[in-house]
Order: C-alpha cells, then structure tokens, then sequence
C-alpha cells in the first residue's frame, strides 16, 4: 500500500490595455507549485513536486493576434522550460463563414535528459453554416517535429464534419485523414465516425 499526500497552490494576473498607445496590448503571469509526500515502501512511487512559472503577452490588432509565452518548469519527475509564438488570423468571410489560421513556433527544452524538441505547427479552421440548423466545418494541420533525441518527422491532418442540430439532439458526419512521416517509418489513417447526441 501507499499514501500521497499533494498541495498545491496557483496564482496569476493578467492587464489588457483598452485604450492609449498600448491599446490591444495584454500581459499575463502565473505561477504553479506543487507540494508532494509518498509513504511507502517502493521504489517505484517517487514525489513530484513542482514549481512552474509562465509568463508572456498578446496583441490584437486588425484582425491579428499575435501571442509569445514563456514557461519554466522545475519538477523533480518532468523538468522543461519552452518558448511558444503564435500568430493567429480570425475573420468572417460573409454572414455565414468564419476563417482562422494559425501558426506556432515552440522550443522545448528538457534539462534532465539534456534533450530538446522543436515544433512548428499550421492550422487552419473554416465553418459554414448552410441552413439554421445545419454547419459544416474544415479543418487541415501540418506539424512539424525536430527532436534531438527521436529524430524529426511531419505529419498532416485533414477533417471535414457536418453537424445537424434537431432541438436537442445533435447528428454528426466526420472524416479524418491523418498521414505521418519520419525517416524511418510513413504511415497513414482514414477515420469515418457518425454520432449522435442528446441533450436533456
């Protein structure tokens, strides 16, 4: 048998400039700890104990946003610190489509395996809504993955669903291709899933 005993404690702010020459402008700091005990005679059970800290900033403005993050971890199991930049473009193509594209750039960097992982990923997202009650929606990832220990690979995804919203029961058609590639290997899946749901 075994007993963890965790505490954990958070905190965080964030201030948006509304106006002035700083306007669109928002900056955020949050700060993690956690606090972990194990009793117990194995080995194998080992305490985590955390202290994370993340800060960064976003701006808005037209219809970008444009986001840069910093994140420290220090864990006595997972220990990372990483560096994200994201750019996202949001707009409505006409009273019925709305678009996003995004891009994100993250260097991670993994200090007790003196390891590191560079990741590029694109997304892009299009709903429409044909009638009342009836949307479809589109969406396509490229990812790209530079991994000092397990080498690089890419991958793409593609989906395209259809949902129906009949009061409360919601009918959805989905169709996912995904398609990996590494120096070693190449794979590739196609998924088809029908669902429906209801609301009470």
């Amino acid at each position: 048998g075994y007993a963890i005993v965790t505490t954990n404690f958070g905190t965080g702010a964030r201030y948006d400039f509304t106006e002035g020459t700083f306007k669109g402008l928002g900056v955020f700091a949050q700060y993690f700890q956690q606090d972990q005990t194990v009793n117990t005679t194995s080995t194998l059970l080992r305490p985590d104990n955390i202290v994370d800290t993340r800060f960064g900033a976003d701006y808005r403005f037209w219809k970008l946003t444009l986001h840069a993050e910093r994140e420290d971890r220090q864990s006595t199991l997972a220990a990372f610190n990483s560096t994200d930049f994201t750019i996202l473009y949001a707009d409505h193509l006409s009273a019925r489509s709305v678009l996003s594209i995004a891009a994100e750039q993250s260097f991670i960097n993994y200090p007790q395996t003196g390891t590191s992982t560079n990741l590029t990923t694109v997304d892009a997202h299009v709903d429409y809504q044909i009638q009342r009650n009836l949307k479809a929606i589109a969406t396509a990832r490229w990812r790209n993955i530079e991994d000092s220990k397990a080498g690089n690979s890419m991958g793409f995804e593609e989906t395209g669903e259809l949902r129906w919203d009949i009061r409360q029961t919601q009918i959805f058609i989905m169709l996912r291709h995904n398609t990996v590639l590494s120096p070693s290997s190449e794979s590739m899946g196609i998924t088809a899933q029908f669902g429906i749901t209801r609301t009470f």
